[in-house]
């Protein structure tokens, strides 16, 4: 597990201006695309900035997987797409944010759209950490495999969106417009669960560095079995991600009731990952049995000093 600089946490507080310095980002290669400033457009209202740009054209007409990969997962793949029942992973981006430290192989799938950042923008750290600043025009899978890892206030990353102000607000952002993304939960889960709550808007994954990765695989994997039809809907009506998700805690070893808590542990467990019955319920998902999207609103709440949760966090 990466640390990242005990000022970095104060960054990503404060804002991308003020994270610390990070390395250059390398040129994109093929499969890649560049993120610069003058592609960044503001959007007030949801304080992200939006990219304006298309992924990789030539994307499509690349294999799903890689031809070597002779896995049941690959050929299952291999054959619904050539059947015109998977869409692939055409048109979809993938967002490292931890340097290449824990990155998905380009060879792996060749259709994804590999990010990367001008080096501007990686000094400001709109590459690293947790996925606050930018949204993509498309479908996004990303992963950071830091953590804080000194000071009062070391944490992993999903306790770090769990307990800052707007953390939550902005994952439920990149989660709606079809983003999800990976976190290692490093020590928090463990002896203890440091964990203060339960977001569906990222995977929190048990463990450091590479816990995320088997994650990230699967779901790119689920992504790519889904039918043309069903993703063009769950796109049009910001279901992606959480239908990823669903996909993902349905189809856990030992899960057998959607609504038992087996199915929504704090992190997820990387022995209890299936990733073809993952790939077989995404393609047998229609667009007529998508799931709905329970948002619900706090209307009153006593979480107050004297219940001791105080500070906590």
């Amino acid at each position: 597990m990466r640390a990242l600089l005990p000022l970095l946490l104060l960054g990503l507080l404060a804002g991308p201006a003020a994270l610390a310095q990070t390395p250059e980002a390398a040129a994109p290669a093929a499969g890649s695309v560049l993120v610069t400033a003058g592609a960044l457009s503001p959007a007030p209202r949801i304080g992200r900035f939006r990219v304006r740009m298309d992924p990789d054209p030539a994307a499509a007409d690349r294999p799903p997987i890689a031809p070597a990969d002779t896995s049941s997962e690959a050929r299952l793949l291999r054959g619904w797409v050539a059947e015109g029942k998977a869409a692939g992973l055409a048109g979809v981006f993938y967002d490292n944010r931890d340097g290449g430290h824990s990155r998905l192989s380009p060879e792996r799938f060749p259709q994804l759209t590999f990010v990367a950042y001008e080096p501007g923008l990686a000094e400001r750290g709109f590459d690293r950490a947790l996925a606050q600043q930018l949204l993509f025009p498309g479908p996004t899978l990303g992963n950071a495999s830091l953590a804080v890892t000194s000071g009062a206030l070391s944490r992993s990353l999903p306790r770090l969106a769990m307990t800052s102000s707007d953390g939550a607000a902005h994952a439920l952002v990149g989660y709606l417009h079809g983003h999800l993304y990976i976190y290692p939960t490093h020590r928090d889960i463990g002896a203890q669960d440091l964990l203060p709550a339960a977001l569906p808007y990222f995977i929190p994954t048990v463990g450091s560095s590479g816990s995320d990765r088997p994650f990230l695989d699967a779901l790119a994997l689920a992504l790519a079995s889904l039918s043309p039809e069903t993703r063009s809907r769950l796109e049009a009506e910001g279901l992606l991600a959480p239908a990823l998700n669903m996909l993902l805690r349905r189809n856990q070893r030992g899960v057998t009731d959607y609504a038992s808590a087996a199915a929504h542990p704090a992190a997820f467990e990387r022995d209890r990952l299936r990733p073809a019955a993952m790939m077989s319920a995404a393609q047998a998902l229609s667009p007529d049995e998508i799931p709905p999207l329970v948002l619900l609103q706090v209307e009153a709440e006593s979480f107050d000093d004297a219940a001791g949760l105080g500070g906590l966090g």
